[in-house]
């Protein structure tokens, strides 16, 4: 069993316990022993650990969710000026041929 905290957004301390069915010991975690979302572990072997899925509304997960780029008003109209160009180029050559 895994209970943690409600949080606000912009706390971003992590206070909680995990216990496990057939042990009746309960472990505490909180912000000093959990590892966020592509952080590196260095100078060790190996880890045992479990994965938080803690929602779509924390700061991680809005930070790395894609933008689309978005082009300017100049950069449609560059845009459709080159495709009528091509499509122009496209029929002379058709037609002188």
């Amino acid at each position: 069993m895994l209970d943690l905290e409600k949080r606000k957004e912009e706390n971003d301390h992590i206070k909680g316990f995990i216990k496990l069915n057939k042990d009746p010991k309960i472990e505490n975690m909180s912000s000093k022993n959990v590892i966020l979302r592509e952080s590196t572990l260095r100078m060790t072997d190996w880890v045992i650990g479990i994965v938080i899925f803690v929602g779509d509304e924390t700061f991680i997960a809005k930070k790395s969710k894609t933008t689309f780029y978005s082009f300017s008003h100049e950069n449609d109209f560059l845009n459709q000026v080159m495709f009528l160009f091509i499509v122009f180029i496209i029929i002379t050559s058709v037609v002188c041929t």
